[in-house]
């Protein structure tokens, strides 16, 4: 657990997770109150600048694609060593897709 963090836009009382102690039975604790042993970190993307995890579960990202959220997506999204999971809303799933796309076609092309 201590390689997981939870990562949002917003704050953790107006995020997805609000009201939620506890997630696949482990306490959630706020990256501000220090380390916990066997519990899932939680942060705002804004606050997580410069940090990493092996393991960060990306939430909240209703405004994926949209410039104006574009650095402070980027400042979480690339906090992850090993893995990101991005919880994308179902809302918002086909603009995720195409900047999916648009990110591999600018891979190929070197």
């Amino acid at each position: 657990p201590s390689d997981i963090v939870v990562l949002s836009t917003r704050r953790r009382e107006n995020s997805m997770i609000a009201g939620h102690a506890v997630l696949a039975g482990l306490p959630v604790r706020d990256v501000a109150d220090g380390p916990a042993a066997k519990s899932i970190a939680f942060c705002t993307m804004h606050a997580f600048k410069g940090l990493e995890r092996s393991v960060v579960i990306a939430i909240d990202l209703c405004e994926i694609g949209q410039e104006e959220w574009a650095m402070i997506h980027y400042a979480g999204l690339s906090r992850a060593r090993t893995l990101l999971l991005p919880l994308i809303p179902q809302a918002c799933e086909r603009r995720y897709k195409e900047l999916v796309a648009a990110f591999g076609r600018r891979i190929s092309r070197g």
